[in-house]
C-alpha cells in the first residue's frame, strides 16, 4: 500500500505545534510570544490543509471520511476527551501530591498501583459487556460515574491524608478501565474488514494524543488558577474582603508569641497561603474535568448505531466498476 508522506507529515506538523502551544504557553506568554504565534498561525494553516489533503487521497494516513459515521464521530470525540481529562488529571496530581503533600515518589506509586489492580481486570469485562448492551449506556454510565469521583477528589480543600486520598483514586481506575473499551466499540460499531482495522487504529491514535494534549491542558489550568487563589486568600486573610475579619494580625501575633521572628513569620503565612492557593487550583481542574466527563455523558446519545454494512465506505471503497476481488 502506498504511504501517504503528505498526509503524515501535515499530521505531525499540527500535532507538534499544538503540543508546542499548550506546553510553553505558561512559560512564553502564550501568543505574547512570536514562537507560539508562529505555532498558532501554523495549526490554522496545516490543519485545514491536512484536512482538504486526506479527504481526497485514496490511501490516506488517517481517513477523514470516517466521520461522517456519528458513532465513530462520538466514540472519537469521547476517547479523545475522556483520556484528556483523566490522563491529564492524574499526571497532575501524581507531581502536585509529592511538592505539595510531600509524599515521596514511591507512596505516589502505591496508589496509582492500586488504581491499576483495581482497574485492569474490568476492562475485559466491560469490553463483553459493551456487546450485550447499549454501549451508548455503557459509556454514560461510565462518564457519569467518573464525573462523579472527579467531583469527589475536586472537594478535598486542604491536606488529604494517603488513605483518604487512595479510596477515590481506586474508584477513578474502576472508571478509566471501564471507559476504555466502550468508547472503541462505539468508534467501530457497524465497520468489518479493513475498515474496522483502520476504525480502531487511528481511534487508539486520537486517544494518545488526547492523553498527551491532556497533561499539558491541565497543567495550563492549575498554573492560570494558582494565582487567582493565591490573590482570594490574601485578601480574605488580611482582611480586605470582609473588613471586621481581619485574622492576619492574630495569627501572626500567636506565631510570635511563640518565638518566631517576624520575617520567618511572613514567610511561614506566604507559604501556607501558596501551599492553599495550589490545592485549590487543583481542585478547579478536577471540577472542570468533571464538567467535561458529565457533558461526553449526553452527547454519547447523539450517536446513532448503524447495523453492519456489506459495503465499504471511507476511502477504502473500490471505485465503480471494479470488483473487491479486483480492488
Amino acid at each position: 500500500m502506498r504511504f501517504d508522506l503528505v498526509g503524515y507529515v501535515l499530521l505531525v506538523i499540527t500535532l507538534i505545534a499544538s503540543q508546542l502551544m499548550l506546553s510553553l504557553g505558561n512559560d512564553f506568554d502564550w501568543f505574547g510570544s512570536p514562537l507560539l504565534s508562529l505555532a498558532l498561525l501554523t495549526v490554522l494553516f496545516s490543519l485545514p490543509l491536512f484536512i482538504i489533503w486526506e479527504w481526497g487521497e485514496r490511501h490516506p494516513i488517517v481517513d477523514v471520511r470516517l466521520f461522517s459515521r456519528s458513532s465513530y464521530a462520538i466514540g472519537v470525540l469521547s476517547g479523545f476527551l475522556g483520556f484528556l481529562v483523566i490522563q491529564g488529571l492524574m499526571s497532575l496530581l501524581s507531581v502536585q501530591m509529592q511538592l505539595l503533600l510531600g509524599y515521596t515518589s514511591s507512596l505516589v506509586g502505591h496508589i496509582y498501583l492500586a488504581m491499576m489492580v483495581a482497574g485492569l481486570p474490568l476492562a475485559g469485562f466491560m469490553y463483553e459487556l459493551s456487546k450485550k448492551l447499549d454501549v451508548r449506556f455503557v459509556i454514560c454510565l461510565m462518564c457519569i460515574c467518573s464525573s462523579v469521583v472527579l467531583t469527589w477528589i475536586g472537594l478535598f480543600d486542604k491536606n488529604a491524608s494517603y488513605d483518604t486520598l487512595t479510596i477515590p483514586v481506586v474508584f477513578l481506575g474502576f472508571c478509566v478501565a471501564a471507559l476504555s473499551a466502550p468508547t472503541s466499540t462505539l468508534a467501530t460499531y457497524g465497520l468489518s474488514g479493513p475498515l474496522y482495522k483502520r476504525a480502531a487504529e487511528e481511534f487508539l491514535l486520537f486517544r494518545l494524543v488526547g492523553g498527551a494534549f491532556g497533561i499539558a491542558f491541565q497543567s495550563v489550568i492549575y498554573f492560570r488558577r494558582t494565582p487567582w487563589h493565591q490573590l482570594n486568600l490574601s485578601e480574605y486573610l488580611g482582611g480586605r474582603r470582609f473588613a471586621s475579619l481581619d485574622t492576619l494580625a492574630a495569627l501572626t501575633q500567636q506565631l510570635q508569641s511563640l518565638g518566631v521572628s517576624e520575617s520567618v513569620t511572613r514567610r511561614v503565612i506566604a507559604r501556607s497561603i501558596h501551599q492553599q492557593a495550589s490545592i485549590l487550583a487543583m481542585d478547579d481542574a478536577f471540577l472542570l474535568g468533571a464538567f467535561i466527563m458529565f457533558l461526553l455523558g449526553v452527547i454519547v446519545w447523539f450517536a446513532k448505531l448503524q447495523k453492519p454494512s456489506s459495503k465499504p465506505v471511507g476511502a477504502l471503497a473500490s471505485p465503480p466498476g471494479q470488483t473487491m476481488a479486483e480492488h
